[in-house]
């Protein structure tokens, strides 16, 4: 049996048999700082017969603060996001992307972790709880051509209607407190097809003499530039032209 030194007991030792009635080794474990320290134990060792002579050996554990480990910091993923956009919009839309976090409940899951953060043993070391988009792309997919991303703002700039649907994007992480990147799909974009915001119309003919008893009619060609849509969705318009004659004009 372990005792400590006043004889008193304590739980910071066991006993586990190796060889029954042979070999026994002493095994310590603890999560709580408190037992941090050096405690005066000693080893009593009685055998079956009161005959022999009972041996103690005195000895200390020395119990020392944990070893900061940041790999022992979870990682969480962020909310979820998403974006409504058309194609060959005038200004491309742009979705600024949420990194992964560290959830807040993994500081204080085991020893190691709790003493990245402990102030009373000095000034903690902390852990480095950055994270770095490296790579979006479509989920099993690649990054479409007509997406781009710079820093952590995936810009989506569609030039053509087939490329309409929704994509679901995988956002790889890259950690300093996760062996592994930290890979998630919660980006959805939802792209439509183009949609015309304005049409702009043609520039007014230019101001035309013709003499009422001209030989040549006048033609006033509003073909081109025509009405042109914004953005160049590429639709078919069907233009109608009306005109009014001035109340008294010599023409009808």
């Amino acid at each position: 049996m372990v005792y400590r030194a006043d004889d008193s007991a304590q739980t910071l030792i066991t006993i586990e048999t190796i060889t029954a009635n042979t070999q026994h080794k002493l095994v310590s474990y603890t999560e709580n700082e408190s037992d941090e320290g050096t405690h005066e134990l000693k080893l009593v060792v009685r055998l079956a017969s009161e005959s022999y002579p009972t041996l103690v050996i005195d000895f200390d554990l020395v119990i020392q603060a944990a070893t900061c480990d940041c790999k022992l910091l979870n990682g969480i993923y962020p909310v979820n996001q998403s974006i409504i956009t058309t194609v060959k919009k005038e200004v491309p839309d742009t979705l600024t992307i949420l990194h992964a976090t560290v959830d807040s409940s993994s500081y204080d899951t085991t020893p190691a972790i709790r003493a990245c953060y402990r102030t009373d043993l000095g000034t903690p070391p902390g852990c480095d709880e950055t994270t770095t988009i490296t790579q979006v792309i479509e989920e099993g997919s690649t990054l479409p051509a007509y997406f781009t991303l710079s820093g952590d703002v995936l810009t989506i700039d569609a030039t053509d209607n087939s490329q309409v649907r929704v994509y679901t994007m995988e956002v790889t992480h890259d950690t300093q407190f996760e062996d592994a990147p930290i890979v998630f799909n919660t980006v959805s974009i939802d792209l439509r097809v183009c949609v015309i915001t304005r049409i702009d119309p043609p520039t007014s003919p230019t101001t035309t003499e013709q003499l009422i008893f001209a030989l040549t009619p006048l033609d006033i060609d509003l073909s081109s530039p025509g009405f042109v849509q914004q953005p160049a969705c590429g639709y078919t318009l069907a233009e109608t032209f009306t005109w009014e004659i001035p109340a008294g004009a010599p023409i009808t």
